[in-house]
């Protein structure tokens, strides 16, 4: 009868433990968000611009790697240099980081628009 008890008990204990191992795998994430969260992630981050940290690149000679360092550092989605001269005339997008240069190519300014 103790022998019986004892089997009883640990079949049990295994069905308690595979139960609950089972719930506690159910609840692990899958890594994969809802469309519509990552769509909403996406275009928040599209019309990000913060100019500040584009800011370090000012005195910089504008190649396209510098001009692409200084996007990167912004958050912005697009980065336009401006020489002299140039506009854009009442046209704001946003995420993009517009590069003031001067006659040599120096970036002058950084502001987003």
């Amino acid at each position: 009868m103790a022998d019986a008890r004892a089997s009883l008990r640990t079949c049990l204990a295994l069905a308690l433990a595979l139960l609950l191992a089972g719930s506690a795998l159910a609840q692990v994430p899958t890594g994969t968000a809802p469309a519509p969260a990552a769509a909403d992630t996406r275009l928040q981050q599209r019309r990000t611009c913060d100019a500040l940290p584009a800011q370090i690149y000012l005195g910089w000679q504008a190649t396209p790697f510098v001009v692409e360092q200084a996007r990167q550092a912004s958050g912005a989605t697009w980065a336009w240099p401006l020489e002299p001269g140039v506009g854009i005339k009442g046209v704001v997008v946003e995420g993009r980081l517009l590069l003031g240069l001067d006659a040599a190519g120096m970036i002058l300014s950084a502001h987003c628009a």
